[in-house]
């Protein structure tokens, strides 16, 4: 939000629509199919898998 007030970059711009949709996209074919392509990506980066924080070993407490 500050750089946009500031007119540094311009949040209006369709490359910014075409960003949020191909997020969008992922998001939505990973909730179908359960495989996403950026964290195939983000591992060969060396990024760590994240855990569950509901699971019984990360804390006795329940998610529910």
């Amino acid at each position: 939000m500050l750089a946009q007030l500031t007119g540094q970059i311009d949040l209006l711009h369709p490359t910014w629509l075409w960003l949020t949709a191909f997020v969008g996209l992922n998001l939505f074919q990973m909730g179908f199919t359960g495989y996403c392509p950026p964290a195939k990506v983000f591992k060969a980066l060396g990024f760590k898998e994240a855990t569950n924080a509901c699971s019984t070993t990360a804390s006795s407490k329940s998610c529910r």
